[in-house]
């Protein structure tokens, strides 16, 4: 009897706002034992189709791994996934997963050859590597004793992540094994956050092929990883899932978004009764705030000839204020560096709150954020399709965006986020009329702030220095990903 479990993780993004990654807190118990281990054949979706299996479904249709301009349209990348399964057979104590990718996993430019670098990749710079050769990587993150907390739940983090399960940088699928885990979520395409081998077998059915396009593997003792109580059964654990590349100059990578809390019920000493149909599991996820975000374009300055008794604001310390955005609870880019203005500043999160009017009216109104760029929470994150949206004030508190419409179309615009480098090339630059303009207008502002399909970065600021009757916005395109240990400047 078919008792396959799903969980949308796409379906979790509209609801979760500030998350960057899956994690699922599963319950591996006897009861939900197989009768017998999936048979591998490099089709992950067949071969887990009429098991136990937990399956996490990424989206419905590609888009995760944004690509360069010089790529056709419909390209997709091998690191673009669509769903993650995992099966526990208690009995043998074996954990066996597949990572169903929308076309071939590691096919870094999907031309349809893993193996190869295509012309267009070998062309702005890039390399594909057979076998998840050097640079290319994937890593099975868990959270072993369950002691990471979400920072964009609005507490701080505490604990991480453990171990890791695949290839890194530095290998290829003939070394993929388990780790144990020293950095933080999404950090696993790093080579440095993988340290010791554990003696766990992990075994991998095939490298990625035509013939066999998705990644299956079993990891052998499950329960002895370490953090797992020696005498705690049912085995729970958190996960998350990335895949990508250090050496695809510009292809982006994927980290399964939304964040989903999942107890599938039963235990040994209550199991579970047999279903009558497949069993529906409904996350339970906290929402903060509860309305939705402002549609409005921020208010990023101040009127200046109604402030008799304001003074030019010089530029923060830049790298003092790095320091101090770093060390909070920080779930968004931390640094914009903008070398054609001479910028360089930190990062924070900007949200949204509930404000009443004189009405009696609730409505959203967007955060401020002094002395540094805050990145809307509600907009993409760097490397992934969409609007990374990022607002700044031009005349006071900092005024890091004093200069931002200086810039010219071509010029490189950089984003830290998390040890990865993101470059940004200016597209267009516009100032519009906001204060007295036409509500034509104002809509026609308002559509900076929404989503796209492409990968693209859009920031905002006020216009003129000594007033805010103006938007200035600056859209730039991602033409290249570098990830580094080290926060240097270009």
């Amino acid at each position: 009897m078919q008792k396959r479990m799903y969980l949308s993780v796409a379906g979790g993004v509209a609801l979760v706002l500030f998350t960057l990654f899956i994690t699922a807190n599963l319950a591996v118990t006897a009861s939900s034992r197989a009768q017998q281990p999936p048979t591998f054949t490099g089709d992950a979706a067949a071969d887990f189709s009429s098991t136990n299996a937990i399956v996490f479904e990424d989206r419905v249709d590609p888009g995760d791994v944004a690509l360069p301009a010089q790529f056709p349209t419909d390209t997709i990348s091998g690191f673009d996934i669509r769903a993650l399964y995992m099966l526990y057979d208690a009995d043998n104590d074996t954990m066996y997963v597949g990572i169903d990718c929308f076309t071939i996993c590691g096919d870094t430019d999907g031309d349809g050859d893993p193996g190869g670098t295509g012309e267009i990749l070998a062309g702005l710079g890039g390399t594909d590597e057979a076998d998840f050769g050097p640079g290319e990587s994937f890593g099975l993150l868990i959270d072993t004793d369950n002691d990471y907390v979400d920072a964009s739940g609005g507490t701080s983090a505490s604990g991480d992540f453990d171990v890791v399960i695949g290839v890194n940088e530095d290998g290829t699928v003939a070394t993929i094994g388990a780790f144990n885990y020293v950095g933080a979520i999404n950090e696993q395409l790093l080579f440095d956050t993988w340290t010791d081998q554990l003696p766990n077998t992990v075994t991998l059915y095939a490298s990625p092929s035509s013939d066999a396009p998705d990644l299956e593997f079993s990891i052998a003792n499950f329960s002895s990883l370490p953090g797992f109580p020696a005498d705690q059964p049912p085995l729970t654990f958190q996960i998350a899932l990335g895949m990508g590349s250090t050496a695809d100059d510009g292809i982006g990578e994927d980290f399964m978004p939304g964040f989903l809390a999942v107890s599938p019920p039963g235990t040994p000493e209550s199991p579970l009764p047999t279903p009558t149909n497949t069993p529906t599991i409904t996350p339970t996820v906290t929402v903060t705030p509860t309305l939705p975000p402002p549609t409005q374009v921020p208010t990023t300055g101040v009127n200046l000839l109604e402030s008799g008794n304001w003074n030019m604001v010089e530029a923060v310390d830049s790298q003092e204020n790095l320091q101090t955005q770093e060390s909070a609870a920080h779930i968004g880019p931390s640094r914009l560096i903008i070398p054609a203005i001479g910028l360089d500043t930190a990062v924070a999160d900007r949200g949204w709150h509930a404000e009443e009017t004189g009405n009696g009216l609730q409505i959203s109104a967007w955060d401020d954020v002094l002395d540094a760029a805050g990145w809307h929470k509600n907009s993409a994150l760097p490397g992934r399709q969409g609007n990374v949206v990022i607002s700044g004030h031009n005349n006071v508190y900092g005024a890091v965006f004093r200069d931002l419409y200086l810039l010219q179309p071509g010029q490189t615009i950089y984003i830290d986020y998390g040890k990865v480098q993101y470059e940004y090339a200016v597209a267009s630059v516009a100032i519009n009329e906001e204060a007295d303009a036409s509500l034509a207008q104002k809509a026609e502002n308002a559509a900076y702030i929404q989503q796209t399909d492409d990968a693209r970065l859009t920031l905002i600021t006020c216009w003129p220095w000594y007033g805010d009757s103006h938007r200035v916005f600056v859209v730039a395109n991602l033409v290249s990903v570098k990830m580094s240990l080290a926060h240097e400047s270009p």
